[in-house]
């Protein structure tokens, strides 16, 4: 659950898991079946900054999105004098 405005909690996030029918509070935002968990970033989304919820990986660290990615591949191109636009 995600609550950046402390609507319904004095906590931004609190996870729960599903055991024998009961949702029951846990302590780690992980999802160690798939190897993934959740962690709390400061930044831009589309326009907008503010507190958001990002996917991350066992170790903490975070995966980046899709826009992410497609501007770091850029950077490097450039880096290495291909011009990006050039390519599609």
């Amino acid at each position: 659950m995600f609550d950046p405005i402390h609507y319904l909690s004095e906590k931004s996030q609190s996870v729960f898991a599903l055991e024998r029918s009961v949702y029951r509070p846990q302590q780690q935002m992980t999802f160690g079946e798939l190897g993934l968990g959740l962690m709390l970033w400061e930044g831009e989304f589309e326009g907008v900054t503010h507190q958001w919820l990002r996917w991350c990986d066992r170790e903490g660290k975070m995966l980046f999105t899709g826009q992410e990615r497609a501007d770091l591949l850029a950077a490097k191109l450039r880096e290495m004098g291909v011009d990006p636009g050039d390519l599609g």
